[in-house]
This record gives C-alpha cells, structure tokens and sequence, in this order.
C-alpha cells in the first residue's frame, strides 16, 4: 500500500453498482428539476425576483462545468433587477453552500454523477493525504466522505476495508494537525470512532494480507491516541483511578503485532516501530518499570535502523530515539547516554525535511538535549549554542503550533541557566518573557501547564533574589501552588505531583530566606517531607530528604532532622550503582554536596556525635571508598572464604575495567538505512556493567554468609573508625549555617569522638573567608600589578590565617591539649584534618599568627598537620597490599625513585626552576631515573608505564585543576594537549609498590565546592593508585620557592644520605615549610599552600 493510503483495495464499483446507489441516484437526480420548477412558480405567483435566485442558487452551485454558466447569468441579471434587496442573499448564499456541501456527500454512491470507488478514493486521498498541512475543514470533508463511502459499503462488500483503514489515518492527520488529545473534548469521539473501525479491519483481514502490517498499525496509533485523550480527559475530571490502562496494554500488544506483520522492505515499518515505541514509553511512565523503557528506546534504535534510504523526512524517526534516550539519563544519570542522545540529536538536525515545522521540532530536540548537557559540563560555548538553538527553533515554528509551548518552555529555562552560569542578569528578564508566553499559550489541562507554571515560578523566584522583591517571591509561590492545584492526584502520576510538591517546597524556603515567615518553614517542611518519604521514583526523594532535614534544623526539630538523614543515606547509594560509570556517579553525588554537614550536624544537635562521624564516613568520599572495596586488602578474605578469593579478585578486576572503559562514537544513528537493528557500544557496556553489578552484589551475599566476615564491605562503625586514630587523632571541620562544629575522633573505647562547637565558623563565615583567600592569591600572583599592591595580598592571606587559627584551629588544639610547641625532643604530635564542604579550600595546616612574632600561635608550630578524604581513605593508606597472585614484592632497603621533569609543556609558561630542581635531586639521590630523557618528550603512555614499578614519585611541572569538570584536572606533560594525564588516568593505575607522590605542580589539591566531599583533585587520585603518602598544593605555587622547598624535603627525608625514608614524608615537608615560613614569614602563598595527604 503506498504511504498515506494512497493506494487502492480491490476492485471500484461500476456506475451504478448497488442498491444504496441506485437509491441516492434516483434522488438527488431529480432535486435539480424539483428546485427550477418550484423556483419558477414561485417567481411568477409572488412577484420578488430575489426569491427566485433563492432556489436557482444551489442548482447552480450543484452543477458543474459550463452547463452552469447560463444559469448564473440568469441569476446576476435577476440580482441586478432586485438590487433594493441584495443584503438578504448573504445569508441565503451560506444556505446554498452547505446544500452544495451535502449534496456532495451523495455524489461518491451516485451512479448517474459516474463516480466510482475509485474516484472517491482519489477524492479523499486528494483531501489529506501527500504530507502537506491541510485546513481542518478539508480534513473534516474527507472524513464526511468515508462516512458515506462506510454506508454505501456494508459489511462483506471488498470495498469497505478501505474506508475502515483510511478513516483512521485521516483522524491521525486531524489530531497531529489540529487537535490536542488534551485541549479538544470532541476528538475523543472522533478517536472512539476510528478505534471502532481500526477493530473491525484487522479482524476481516486475513493474516496472509500484505496490507495487514498497514491495517495493523493504524489500529495501534488510534489506540495510542485514545489513551492519550483518555488520560487527559481523566486528568481534568481528577478521575485518573478510572484511566483506562487496557487502552494502553491493547496498543503495545497491537504494536508488536503491526512490526511482525511488516515486512523488512515494508515503507511503514520504521513508523509502525516508532508508534510501538511511543506506547511502550508512556507504560513505563505509568508502571516505571525501566524495562518498559530499555525496550522503548531498542525499538526507537530498530526504527532508525528499518528507515529506507527514499525515506523523505528519516529525522522524526533519530527525534524519537534521541528524546527516549535524553529520558533516561534523567533517569539513570549515565553521561554516555545523553552524549548519546546529543549525537542522534544533530543527526536529526542534519536529515531534516526542508519545511520549518520539520526543522523546529528537531532543533528543539537538539535544544533539549544540549541543554541537559549543560547541567553536566561548565561549557560557556555548549551554553551559547544550545541558546542559539532555542531561538531558531523558536523561530521557525508556527505561532499555534502545540510545539511552540514547549520551544518557549525550553528558551526559558535555558537562558536561566545562564544566568546561573554568570551570564547577563538581564536574560533572566528575557526568561521571564518566555515563560509568560508559555503560560498564555496553554490552558487549565493542557499537558505544559503545570511543567510551564513551575518554571515561571522559579524564574520569578530568582528575579526576586535578583531584584529584592517580596512581590515576586509571592507570585512564584502562587504559580507554584497552582501547579499543585492542577496536578493530578491520582498515584499513576504522582511523579509529577511531587515534582510539584518539590518545587513549591523550595520556592517557600527562598521566601522564608527572604522574610523570615515562620509558616514559610512549616509548610516547605510538610511538602518536602512527603515528597521524601511517600514518592515512588528517586527523582525527587533524596533532593527533598536533604532539603527538609535542613529546614527542620532551621526550626529546631532535631529529631526529624535525623529521619530526614537517615532516609537521605538510605537513598544516596542508588545514585553510586555501578551500572554507571565513576566520573557519572561523581557528578550525582556532588549534587549533594550539603548532605554531609547537614547530616553531622543534625546527628550532633540530637546527641549523638557517633553517628555523626559514621554518616561523614558515608556521605563523604562515596565513590573513593567505593574504589576502595575495589582495591582493599584480601588477607581478611584469605582467612574466612579462601575458596571465594579468586573470584572476588577477578570480579572486582573486570569492574574496575568495565568503570573506566568508554563506549567508543559509533553511535546507532550511524545505522541509519541499513536494516540491521541497531545497539549502541554504549548499551553494550551499559549491559555489561548492569551484569557485573548483578554479580558482585550475589558474590558479597555469599561472603557475608560467612562466619566473621558479616560486615564485609559495609560501612564501618565508629568501633572499627577510632582504630585509624591510633597515631593520632582525626578531626572533621564542619561549617553549618547553625555554627561549625569539629568532630574529633580519637581511639579512647569508652569517648570514641568528641565535640568542639566552633560557632563563628558559619557557612557564610567559611565562604567568606575562602573569597578573601582566593583574592588574595590572585592578586599576589598577579606580576602586572605594583610590588607594593602584591605585598598588601600577601597581609591579607596572612590575616585569613589568623582568622583561622581564632575560629577552628585554637579551640580544637585547645581541646586537645596542644597549648603549646611539643618540648624539645620530644616527637611532634600528629593531626589528620578532614575538613567538610567549603572548608577543604582552606589551609587548616598553616592557621595561625605569623608575623606577630608569637610563633607559637599556629598550628605548624603545636603539631604536625595530614589529611584524608576520609577515615577509611587512611585506612586505604595503612593497609597491607593486595596481591591477586598472593606473590608479594620483598622489601626493598634503597626504594626506586623517578623524577618527571616538564618545564616547557605547549601552551604554558616556561619553569626554569625545574631545571635546577631536577639537579638537586640527582645530587641527592644519583640513581633516581628522569623523565623524558634529553631531547624526547615526556609523554602520557611513557610516564605511567614507568610509574608501575616505581616506590617514589616526583613530578616537576605544570599542574591545572579544572573547575568545569574537576575530573578532567592534569599533570601537564609535552602531549597533555592531544592525550592529558588527567585524575581519571591516573585513579585507573594499579601501583603497588607506590610510597611516596610529590606533586611538586600547581593546584594539585584543589578542586570546586561540588566536589570537595568527593576529594576530586590529583593528590586523591594519587593516594587511590596506590601511593601511601602524597604532598600537593592548595594553590599556584612560585617556580624557585617550590624548588628550594623540594629541597629541603628530601634533605630531611634522607637524613643526608642517598636512601629516602618515605614513610616519614609528613615530618619532611613539616620542618621544610616551617624553614621557608622562617626565611620568608610575610609570603605565605610560598609555604601556606603545601599539604600532606596520606598515612
């Protein structure tokens, strides 16, 4: 059958043929002569010639060609004759026209009109079909032809089947053209009606019918869009329990049967694909049930794969797959997904019809997708273009168009994002603009009401922050509230009911914020805790769980605080799934990057500072401790299950394979046109990841059946925590908006942990002093300003360490007995920070005051400062190797050292100070190996092969964190611009024979405040790969005063000899930086910046 139903069944009807034919015939035959004999009598007896052109009128209309010219002369000479009353022929004309209208109808049966079956078919094809926009009055003609074609062809006449099939593809055609299943009541009948043919059709059509697929699949579509009408008009009614979901099961399972029936070379086959996919994705809206949606998204993969190269329009076909993909990395949160969707994206872009409405719906699909990628890459560029693309979308689509709701929507939000972003201020104007328009386009039930309501209010909140309006900041409550109102309660669409709950919830506590209306912070509180607790999907529980357990600390309830929390921690570990990879699960769990400060100081306002450290432990480091299990000791393993070791070791190895591998760009759009049913690499390892989950979640099950291995990988208890404090104690820095506290964990059994209120180290506190501190060092580092100015930013570094040293550091040395420098000879006691969110940019380890000649009132003066991720983290750094051949590496009394000296990577300032370090390191240690050797570059694959079998590691060159995209943070060798040897490469190494790191680089123990928790930096990374200790920097660091420091280091850490004791790294760097502090007090971005991380 051709496309749009331009092709014919059977054989057409003979003039005449019928008796129904014969019926009509005989009387609209005779209608002409009835109304020129009446008109005539009438025109005689009565006098009036315009009553005459009454009923001459429609004869001529009904007439055709030149017979009815003589006619319509006679009737302009009589209208001229009768002028006085030429305003009564207006109405009398509109008469005329449905007269002509209905006789029409009749003419498809009429033999004595010599109109077959044939002709009607070209008739009604002619009417809607070719793909062209038609007017819904031409659309309504058609369907009043089927109608008549219906009645003159009863049940059992071959005709009929024709006009079962078509009716439904003509409503398909009315509904996309000009009907909203959600807007217009009456095409719900139109709808019953086509379903009611589309029935009878496949049920007189044998399965052996080459037209069946066709039939087939039209039946599909009528049910698909019923159930979408169905649903909107349950939605209205708030009736949604009696949604009938057996429409829904009906079109899937028709759907299914229209893909079988449809052979390969079948033009309709991608289609009937697409609808099926349309069907099974509104199941899984409705069930949530993700297979529903994998199966989606294969049968999308298959429609673009089915898509015949004469295919006029393929795009709508990579559209579907692009947007079914966009869903569920909103779901899952898997980057290559979305990267995904963004290629197929432009590929529809690319292979879009030429007609603006083709072109529209497929930018604001890129749009779309481009803007989801936004919300993961800091890209001022990606931002510009998917801007740009919002507006040519905009551009191009027809003002009352359905879509344009949507386009405006999308505009919307996207230039708030920029805004966010640091973009100008006055787009978010231009947003609020946008998301009014979006509003006045729809109406009480219109399916972007409630999406368009709450995206205007959280534009009219943000313009309230922005301008101080509590105006504004009510009307985003009232938009908000009447998203709510609107939403349906009916638990089949109670994701979007929560969604609802949520941003409503939000958008009160930025009221509360602002005005301080306790009853703000109550109902925010309700809201969000529903949300938390009764929701069915992840979307919105975790984000409410910790959003109501912050406000129920602003209103002092503790205790639900600590359900909040709990619930929270409960949930965070579906974010960190393996079924997706690590940077993914970085980038979920930095979302929360105030869960951890919120849940420690919820478990210590309810009494119990235990708890606190072990929900730091689990809510800080997620995916570190993860990578962890990966890597940890199997002595323990060895002992209770040596019969499990082997597989454990192998499993855990094709993990951490399967994590770091990336799906190569092959993506299925490329199948386009081939037949062959396509899945993506990307799926491909999505699989194998899912697999390799399913099985190491069965392998720790069978672990733990094991007597004294219960707790096998589980997080452990503060009983098993206190044990790494044996050295010395650990202290998390907390900021909170309530006050700071510091949590200070000790191995004493009977007082594991102990709390020091810090209550001038606020939230604000920390981040002020974190702006001032990143000023400072901007300005002190700034050689185009006056000697002078950059002296001043060195006081004022030197003035945030005094800060510092008031409000954290004093009171927790205090506590813990350190009043003073440790007497002479006596070994320096130790200390591990751990500071929490926006504290981790701040140098704990150099608090104090130094240049008002009271040395003794810093912290590198009382004891010896570390840090750790975590506690688990220095556990990592303590514990024994594991070796997957149970062969173990003997001791070595002279450890391998190797230097990697870059001082002249492209694209970055040259450091002649390398050079001279590079000598002083040779000088002390002869035998050290340097890269690259002379006259070759220092390249990623030779560097991290020589890493393997190296003890000691020290890198002279040019290090960059990355703010963007914290991950993708780099050591800058000569190839770092075609192949970087970034945090994520060097997490991947397995080094077991690593000691000791020194970064002697820039920044390498920086990162952004949403992955502080997650300890993404390059010092992290090092210590992960396998290195016990690690020194780093919190900032840019002086060429010559990074050399002199290195120098002093490993004088101290060879004791004047050639065998570096890495073990005592931390006490190395101690006495250097406090060498160069005394040579160089008043430049503390010289000494300040240096940190050890490790054992």
């Amino acid at each position: 059958m051709e496309e749009n139903g331009q092709g014919t069944r059977g054989h057409p009807y003979p003039p005449g043929r019928g008796q129904g034919g014969r019926q009509y015939s005989c009387t609209l035959g005779c209608l002409p002569t009835a109304l020129v004999g009446a008109g005539v009598v009438t025109y005689l007896l009565e006098g009036p010639g315009w009553l005459l052109v009454v009923w001459l009128l429609p004869v001529a209309l009904m007439m055709s060609g030149r017979s009815c010219l003589p006619l319509v002369a006679l009737l302009v000479v009589m209208a001229l004759q009768t002028w006085g009353t030429w305003w009564l022929l207006v109405p009398l004309t509109l008469f005329s026209v449905i007269a002509r209208t209905h006789y029409l109808g009749y003419r498809i049966v009429s033999s004595k009109m010599r109109l077959s079956h044939e002709d009607a078919r070209r008739r009604i094809t002619s009417l809607y079909g070719a793909g062209r926009p038609r007017r819904a009055s031409t659309l309504r003609r058609a369907i009043t032809l089927l109608r008549g074609g219906l009645e003159a062809a009863p049940p059992g006449d071959p005709e009929r089947l024709w006009y079962l099939n078509t009716f439904g593809k003509v409503v398909h055609v009315m509904v996309a053209q000009h009907l909203d299943p959600a807007a217009a009541d009456g095409v719900t009948d139109l709808l019953r009606e086509a379903v009611r043919h589309g029935r009878e059709a496949r049920a007189t059509t044998p399965t052996t019918d080459p037209d069946r697929s066709d039939i087939l699949g039209t039946l599909q579509l009528s049910l698909f869009l019923l159930f979408l009408a169905d649903r909107h008009s349950a939605e209205r009614s708030a009736r949604v329990a009696e949604l009938d979901t057996a429409l829904l099961d009906e079109a899937v399972s028709i759907g299914w049967e229209a893909v079988a029936a449809a052979p390969p070379t079948d033009p309709e086959r991608a289609s009937h694909m697409t609808n099926l996919g349309g069907a099974l994705l509104f199941s899984f809206l409705l069930h949530r049930d993700p297979q529903l949606l994998e199966k989606a998204i294969q049968v999308a993969r298959d429609s673009v794969a089915a898509t015949l190269p004469d295919d006029p329009d393929p795009s709508g076909y990579l559209t579907t797959l692009s947007t079914y993909l966009q869903i569920k990395f909103m779901m899952v949160g898997d980057l290559g997904v979305l990267e995904e969707a963004v290629v197929v994206g432009r590929s529809a872009v690319a292979a879009a019809a030429p007609s603006p409405l083709s072109r529209s719906a497929n930018l604001n699909n890129l749009a779309a997708a481009l803007y989801l990628l936004c919300t993961r890459r800091r890209d001022p560029q990606l931002l510009e273009e998917t801007t740009r693309i919002s507006r040519t979308a905009l551009a191009q689509v027809p003002r009352e168009h359905p879509n344009r709701t949507l386009i405006l929507l999308n505009l919307s939000q996207v230039l708030r994002l920029t805004v966010e972003r640091g973009g100008s201020p006055a787009l978010l104007d231009e947003a609020f603009r946008f998301g009014r328009k979006a509003i006045d386009a729809t109406w009480l039930d219109h399916p972007y009401r409630i999406s368009s309501l709450l995206s205007f209010g959280q534009v009219l909140r943000d313009l309230s922050v922005r301008d101080g309006s509590p105006a504004k900041m009510s009307e985003a409550v009232m938009y908000c509230r009447e998203a709510l109102s609107i939403a349906s309660s009916d638990d089949a669409f109670e994701n979007m009911r929560n969604r609802c709950r949520f941003v409503l919830g939000d958008v009160l506590s930025s009221r509360f914020d602002m005005a301080g209306d306790p009853g703000d912070v109550l109902e925010a509180r309700h809201l969000l805790a529903t949300v938390a607790i009764a929701a069915e999907s992840n979307d919105y529980r975790l984000p409410a769980a910790v959003k109501a357990a912050e406000l129920d600390l602003l209103a002092d309830d503790c205790e639900h605080a600590m359900v909040m929390v709990e619930l929270a921690v409960e949930l965070l570990p579906q974010l960190t799934s393996r079924r997706i990879g690590s940077a993914d699960r970085r980038h979920l769990v930095a979302g929360f990057t105030g869960l951890a400060a919120t849940a420690a100081v919820s478990a210590i306002a309810a009494g119990a500072p235990e708890r606190a450290v072990e929900l730091l432990e689990q809510t800080r480091g997620v995916v570190l401790s993860d990578a962890f299990d990966t890597r940890g000791d199997l002595t323990l393993l060895d002992e209770g299950a040596p019969d499990l070791v082997g597989a454990f070791d192998d499993l855990r190895q094709e993990i951490e394979r399967a994590d770091h591998a990336s799906a190569s760009p092959d993506f299925s759009a490329a199948l386009m046109g081939t037949g062959v049913p396509a899945k993506s690499n990307h799926q491909q390892l999505t699989e194998r990841r899912a697999r390799l989950e399913r099985q190491w979640v069965r392998l720790l099950g069978r672990i733990r059946e094991r007597p004294g291995l219960e707790d096998f990988l589980l997080p452990p208890p503060v009983e098993r925590l206190r044990e790494q404090a044996v050295e010395g104690p650990v202290v998390y820095v907390v900021p909170h908006r309530r006050g700071g506290h510091a949590l200070i964990v000790t191995d004493a059994p009977e007082r594991p942990v102990r709390v020091v209120s810090l209550p001038a180290f606020t939230q604000d506190a920390a981040s002020e002093q974190v702006a001032l501190l990143r000023a400072a060092l901007d300005d002190a580092s700034d050689a185009d300003l006056p000697a002078p100015e950059r002296q001043a930013a060195q006081q004022r570094i030197l003035e945030v360490l005094s800060l510092l040293w008031d409000t954290v550091a004093e009171p927790v040395l205090r506590h813990l007995g350190h009043t003073a420098p440790p007497p002479q000879g006596s070994p320096w006691p130790r200390i591990w920070w751990c500071p929490v969110g926006i504290s981790a940019f701040l140098p704990l380890h150099a608090a104090g005051h130094h240049a008002d000649g009271a040395p003794s009132s810093a912290v590198m003066d009382r004891v010896i400062s570390s840090y750790t991720p975590t506690i688990r983290a220095l556990g990592h750094a303590r514990a024994p190797r594991s070796y997957a051949s149970g062969q173990r590496p003997a001791m070595v009394d002279n450890p391998s050292m190797l230097v990697v000296a870059v001082p002249d990577a492209p694209g970055s300032p040259p450091l002649p100070g390398v050079v001279s370090e590079v000598d002083l390191l040779l000088r002390k240690f002869p035998t050290a190996t340097v890269l690259p050797a002379p006259g070759t570059p220092a390249t990623h694959d030779e560097i991290t092969a020589a890493l393997v079998n190296g003890h000691i590691a020290h890198f002279a060159c040019h290090g960059l964190a990355d703010p963007a995209d914290p991950a993708d943070s780099r050591l800058l060798l000569h190839d770092h611009l075609e192949h970087p040897l970034t945090i994520v490469d060097i997490a991947r190494l397995r080094l077991p024979h690593g000691e000791l790191a020194f970064l002697s680089a820039c920044s390498t123990t920086d990162t952004d405040l949403r992955h502080a928790d997650e300890a993404t930096h390059l010092s992290a990374a090092f210590q992960l790969a396998g290195y016990r200790s690690v020194i780093g920097t919190l900032w840019p660091v002086n060429d010559h005063a990074a050399a002199g420091i290195a120098d002093a280091f490993y004088t101290q850490l060879s004791h004047g000899g050639t065998a570096p004791a890495a073990a005592s790294a931390f006490l190395a760097l101690h006495h250097a930086v406090r060498t160069h502090r005394a040579r160089h007090p008043t430049m503390p971005t010289q000494w300040a910046a240096y940190v050890h991380s490790g054992r």
